[in-house]
């Protein structure tokens, strides 16, 4: 796409990049990004916004390691492409213990520039609005103790502002839709799309769907098993006469895990059975068995990790597969170091990790003055 037709509005959107991944590397995900965003991609030259709802980061990262000068190296870059095309950039912090704030090394970057571009960084519940006149609502993951307390201050935000709708949402969240017969707290779609006229964009989970206005696009790299869907990122255009396109647009360099199903095959054939199998795929890839315990696959994953050291091996018998199974289905798709810990059908956030320590304090009978040094430290850590 070239040539921009009168009042539309085009957005590219990258969620859940997860720099700094174990894994994944962060030069294996900016080499992909560089691919599949070159710096003289036509779509550039109509972009007006690049939107990135949250995790751009995967953990907490020191300046020696995890490639932090090569992330503000792409971060640098796609300044520089805002600054020469002219779109703006706006990032949502994402899961607390992924991006820790992080992200914000954008606005350090952009003042090393000079950039005189559109950059917004947001890591509260908050609606801004864009040079060109659109509204944003910016929801943090973890923002609330619970889903319906987000729900309802964002309901309040709008109307103390005098609105009813907003243009787009950048959201890190999950929804109802994406875990249907599993009992998790979840975000209500029906409710948030009637905040949005548009689309509302929305990280953390990392399978692509599209749920009405929810625009989902996964994670942009492969970080685990179970991850076998295409990764990639959206492009989306909005026309004022309703016929909008959403396109996504496939990571074709993404890692590759891969799982290989050989309970059938009998004992003394799986090693070369495997061996063949992995030349299938690129030097680098994360290949697992899948089998049974009585096939003693963990002394060939052993000879396999020994003789073909290239590649990196796990297995998966029988007797941890429910577990994994439960992943499969519906935790997968979170962060797998992301606070999913459930307790009487809470996550265990900040908030509810305050008001259980504080319940349990007095069952332990201490002394006064004990239990009060007990509360302000234990505010004072959580703070």
């Amino acid at each position: 796409m070239t040539k921009r037709t009168e009042g539309e509005i085009n957005i590219l959107s990258l969620h859940d990049a997860h720099l700094g991944h174990d894994n994944t590397t962060t030069a294996e995900v900016v080499e992909s990004w560089r691919a599949a965003l070159p710096d003289n991609d036509p779509f550039l030259k109509t972009l007006d916004y690049f939107f990135i709802p949250g995790d751009l980061f995967d953990r907490l990262l020191h300046l020696p390691n995890h490639g932090v000068p090569l992330i503000r190296m792409e971060l640098r870059r796609w300044l520089q492409l805002a600054e020469h095309y002219g779109f703006g950039i706006f990032v949502l912090e994402g899961t607390p213990s992924h991006d820790w704030k992080q992200s914000r090394m954008i606005l350090s970057v952009a003042e090393e520039l000079g950039f005189t571009g559109e950059l917004q960084y947001v890591d509260r519940l908050a609606i801004k609005t864009t040079r060109k006149g659109h509204t944003l609502l910016y929801v943090p993951d973890e923002w609330r103790a619970n889903t319906q307390e987000t729900y309802l201050e964002a309901l309040e935000l709008l109307q103390t502002q005098g609105l009813t709708q907003v243009d787009f949402c950048l959201f890190h969240g999950q929804f109802e839709y994406q875990f249907p017969e599993l009992s998790l707290p979840c975000h209500n779609s029906e409710d948030w799309q009637k905040l949005v006229k548009h689309y509302l964009f929305a990280g953390h989970i990392h399978k692509p769907s599209i749920h009405g206005k929810i625009l989902v696009a996964g994670s942009f790299e492969r970080l685990r098993h179970n991850e076998e869907h295409p990764k990639g990122h959206l492009r989306v255009t909005v026309r004022p006469d309703g016929d909008d396109t959403i396109t996504f647009v496939e990571n074709t360099l993404a890692k590759v895990y891969i799982t290989e199903e050989v309970k059938d095959v009998p004992t003394e054939h799986v090693y070369p059975h495997m061996v063949a199998f992995a030349k299938q795929y690129p030097i680098g890839s994360f290949i697992r068995l899948s089998g049974l315990r009585s096939q003693g696959l963990k002394n060939i994953n052993r000879q396999l990790e020994k003789d073909f050291p290239e590649y990196r091996w796990s297995i998966l018998t029988e007797s941890n597969k429910a577990t994994v199974s439960l992943d499969s289905t519906a935790l997968k798709d979170q962060e797998d170091t992301d606070a999913e810990i459930i307790r009487n059908g809470s996550r265990l956030t900040r908030e509810v990790m305050h008001s259980t320590l504080l319940q349990r304090l007095p069952q332990r009978k201490l002394d006064t003055d004990i239990e009060e040094k007990a509360r302000k430290l234990l505010n004072e850590v959580l703070a």
